[in-house]
């Protein structure tokens, strides 16, 4: 593919997103997606650049909170488009389909579950402007509200920013409708190549770039995934 016209903008940010918005647990209500759009586009305001973000919804799952009750007004003015699914639940298929969508070579591949800080968005771009992938670290909450980072440095590359035309050479995203282990081959890829911003066994977390906590079993559950 030829390079995108980017519109002016700096970043295309790339979610697939299943049931990922509000979950009930012990009787309390979990709130993921909504807030991961918030820190983003807060992020997006205090860095300067212009991001545009693409959804890819399994809009047909039963949920306490569809995007189409609260994601318009919480991207605010923000370009955006959502991008309805069917079928088993299927990222790599996803975030592949918006990939062709997206108006910009510069790509960022989010997960529904973070909050994102401005730094993480100012070092993607930069490390993208100078040809390096990156697979930026994150600190996760527990339950019980402690901050800690995962089991290894190596865990966790799903949030990746990457261009264009490195992922087409990689040959897209692993298309997988069971959870786990997703983004460690393309991550593993990138580190062979030279490409990896970061020696990914020994990389650091961004400060603020945090993992919500969420219990395992609100996994993609309902859409042929293993939680």
């Amino acid at each position: 593919m030829g390079d995108r016209v980017d519109q002016g903008l700096h970043l295309s940010v790339l979610v697939a997103h299943c049931d990922r918005s509000v979950i009930e647990h012990n009787g309390k209500r979990i709130t993921l997606f909504p807030e991961t759009v918030k820190s983003l586009v807060h992020a997006a305001r205090l860095s300067g650049l212009r991001i545009e973000v693409f959804v890819a919804d399994w809009s047909g799952v039963p949920q306490i909170a569809p995007l189409r009750e609260w994601f318009k007004a919480a991207v605010a003015d923000i370009p955006h488009v959502v991008v309805p699914m069917a079928g088993p639940f299927n990222k790599g298929k996803a975030i592949n389909l918006l990939t062709k969508l997206a108006n910009t070579d510069r790509l960022f591949f989010l997960d529904c579950d973070m909050i994102v800080p401005a730094e993480v968005l100012t070092r993607g771009v930069a490390y993208l402007a100078a040809g390096k992938a990156w697979f930026p670290g994150y600190q996760a909450w527990s339950e019980g509200g402690k901050l800690s980072l995962p089991t290894t440095p190596r865990h966790g590359t799903g949030n990746a920013f990457l261009l264009r035309s490195q992922l087409e050479a990689y040959g897209g995203w692993r298309s997988k409708e069971t959870w786990g282990q997703f983004d460690r081959p393309l991550s593993d890829w990138a580190m062979a190549k030279g490409l990896s911003a970061e020696d990914l066994n020994t990389r650091q977390p961004v400060p603020g770039f945090q993992h919500i906590w969420h219990p395992r079993k609100h996994g993609w559950n309902g859409q042929g995934a293993k939680p």
